[in-house]
């Protein structure tokens, strides 16, 4: 039954959601609010990143996400078959009465009214993702403005000598987010040493997630070897402070000594496949842009 209420739900969408894959947040959202079981709207924002870091669409892979994760394999495919199923039928529509319409001024029109609601689906949807991304839920005024966030979309935004560099640190993180806290950290499920030797006195907050591998040298590592490999010279004092942070989270004593370990090397994998990410995405628009 929950599959058949997967496909239906995402038949709505895929025959509504025109302008693209980010068209389809907007009904998402609406999703979330009428089916708070399968997935809540703060998991949208997790969503989209996993989605725009694979291949393939962005709307099938957040519907086959969705489904995944509402109903394992069989409620990917139901998700999936029932996004795509919408622009089957029509294109097979259009296939059959093209030559007979191909001219039709009502057609016309109707594409060209198609434009902006498509334009205003998108900005809807950008405008979400912003939100999700710059603010922080349940807090009010200056409070609930993420400041690291809003100045790093500022610096990749305004700085166009280092937009490459910028997109090799946005691909890393992304990169380590999935690896670290999507995938190894559930997995492995370590215990954090604090909880094992409950005599030592915390110096900051416990965290709540698994132990393996450390987060914050993960992500720190991967903007170093990120940096490194985009060819920028602040992968120097960047690796300073990255060595700080590794340091500090055996001296906080919530993680145990292989748990950093394991974190450079997860943040060295993704900064690298991060930027070399990065540098394909360059050079394909570099070929595109001769092209043309």
């Amino acid at each position: 039954m929950t599959c058949l209420l997967l496909f239906y739900e995402f038949f709505k969408t895929g025959l509504f959601a025109v302008g693209g894959g980010l068209a389809t947040l907007p009904f998402l959202y609406d999703m979330a609010a009428r089916h708070p079981e399968w997935f809540t709207v703060s998991q949208l924002a997790d969503m989209l990143a996993v989605s725009e870091s694979t291949p393939g669409p962005l709307g099938v892979n957040m519907a086959t996400y969705v489904g995944y994760l509402t109903a394992g394999i069989p409620g990917a495919v139901a998700a999936t078959m029932g996004l795509v199923a919408p622009s089957v039928i029509v294109i097979l529509i259009v296939a059959a009465f093209l030559k007979r319409f191909r001219e039709s001024r009502l057609v016309n029109n109707v594409f060209y009214g198609l434009r902006p609601a498509s334009a205003a689906m998108v900005a809807a949807a950008g405008l979400s993702v912003v939100g999700l991304a710059l603010l922080y839920s349940g807090q009010a005024g200056l409070a609930a403005v993420n400041w690291k966030a809003v100045a790093l979309a500022a610096v990749l935004l305004l700085l166009r000598k280092h937009r490459w560099t910028g997109m090799s640190l946005s691909f890393a993180l992304i990169l380590d987010l999935i690896c670290c806290n999507i995938v190894l950290k559930p997995l492995v499920g370590r215990v954090r040493p604090f909880l094992v030797n409950t005599a030592v006195e915390l110096l900051t907050a416990p965290p709540a997630d698994a132990s393996f591998p450390s987060g914050h040298t993960a992500a720190s590592f991967a903007a170093v070897f990120a940096l490194r490999a985009s060819g920028s010279p602040l992968w120097k004092p960047a690796l300073v402070l990255a060595a700080g942070i590794a340091f500090s989270r055996l001296y906080l004593y919530v993680h145990w000594p292989t748990d950093v370990l394991g974190g450079i090397l997860v943040g060295a994998a993704a900064g690298w496949a991060g930027a070399r990410l990065a540098d394909a995405l360059r050079r394909r628009r570099e070929r595109l842009g001769r092209r043309a």
